[in-house]
């Protein structure tokens, strides 16, 4: 297993992945379902890196690849369309989801994308085509928990929060430079025992 969760890490491992499942399932959106896609546009301004997407029905395999499809057609500028799916000669591949455990188990193509970077989570509501009651996995929760305490570290680590609140107003250069001046003069009157920290 540790070999596999490696394998998951490296972007060529997961663009094969996605490349033969995509080809597998471009069909099945493009041409036999009257899919229509809006608001890709906003997309495009997403970062590229530490973007978590929440989707209400993301637990149908359907659904996980239809959002991969759309992200990779974005990545080559298709906006509300997918069109001919040369994009899956370099998809988007930076995508974790969450899905349903018996619907990544279901098939091949579904085992196979799973690798891709599934976190798999047991329905409470449903199993093997039945309706079912039955209480949250304990172990599903601290999986979700630690998916998102790796993206908080990531966001943390990116410094995308600090870089938007410079950019929600503009400093001029001059008083830039004099506050480093004077945080550099701080430091070395402390340095120096003049001033207690």
């Amino acid at each position: 297993m540790r070999v596999l969760d490696y394998l998951k890490q490296i972007k060529i491992f997961r663009s094969i992945i996605y490349g033969i499942v995509g080809l597998f399932t471009y069909p099945g959106l493009a041409l036999f379902n009257e899919m229509k896609i809006e608001g890709t546009e906003h997309l495009e301004d997403l970062p590229k890196q530490n973007v978590l997407f929440v989707s209400n029905h993301q637990t149908y395999f359907a659904d996980v690849i239809t959002f991969v499809h759309i992200f990779c057609a974005v990545k080559w500028k298709k906006f509300n369309r997918l069109g001919i799916p040369y994009y899956l000669l370099n998809p988007f591949t930076n995508v974790y989801f969450i899905a349903a455990e018996e619907t990544m188990n279901d098939n091949w193509l579904t085992k196979l994308f799973k690798l891709g970077g599934a976190l798999t989570v047991k329905r409470t509501w449903r199993a093997e085509g039945q309706d079912v009651q039955r209480d949250r996995d304990v172990v599903d929760t601290q999986k979700i928990d630690k998916a998102l305490k790796k993206y908080k570290k990531k966001f943390e680590k990116a410094k995308i929060l600090l870089q938007l609140r410079e950019r929600q107003s503009f400093t001029k250069p001059s008083i830039k430079r004099r506050a480093e001046v004077l945080k550099a003069v701080y430091k070395q009157q402390i340095a120096a025992g003049i001033i207690d920290s």
